[in-house]
């Protein structure tokens, strides 16, 4: 299970190279809480189930699951997955909003190993991140995931990611990055 996490690490650090070609890339901003969280759209709770794809390379899947959604509590239910393994994922967790910043979802995950990583979840227009909305759409869910413990060598403490949808199955999902 190891091998997962060097592929999300791989997968992070060759993000900002893979999409220096693109004008649509995330990586051009500071560290995760650099990243203009203010700008985030009202997050996206209606259409969110289901799985995604980090950036266009990898296997690596994030599947996603309202588990509440009151006016004043909403919660997500977020597991990561390798597409070739998809039978247990290998880092899960729950996520929230908080007043500070009501349009990200906080997310506390924690890997197979036990070791506690915060992603932070956001939907995003373009123009308000200065990137050029033809190669993005007309919006971009876009994560970032650092460390909560002990460093690791297997996952970077800086990572931004994009996220595409994939499928609202996790079995068709599996199938179709494969």
């Amino acid at each position: 299970m190891r091998k997962l996490f060097v592929i999300l690490t791989l997968l992070a650090s060759c993000l900002g190279h893979a999409q220096e070609q693109l004008s649509c890339n995330p990586s051009t901003f500071g560290g995760p809480d650099a990243f203009p969280w203010g700008l985030a759209q009202p997050f996206p709770w209606s259409v969110i189930e289901g799985v995604w794809k980090i950036s266009e390379q990898g296997n690596v899947l994030v599947k996603f699951k309202v588990i509440r959604a009151l006016p004043r509590q909403k919660k997500l239910n977020v597991s990561v997955y390798d597409s070739n393994n998809c039978t247990k994922p290998f880092m899960s967790g729950v996520g929230i909003i908080n007043f500070t910043e009501p349009n990200v979802v906080r997310v506390k995950l924690k890997d197979e190993l036990g070791e506690d990583r915060l992603m932070k979840i956001a939907l995003f227009d373009p123009k308000a991140l200065q990137i050029k909305n033809s190669q993005c759409g007309s919006s971009i869910l876009a994560a970032s995931l650092i460390s909560l413990g002990s460093q690791t060598q297997y996952l970077e403490d800086d990572s931004k990611m994009m996220l595409t949808w994939v499928s609202s199955s996790l079995d068709i999902a599996c199938k179709t990055i494969k």
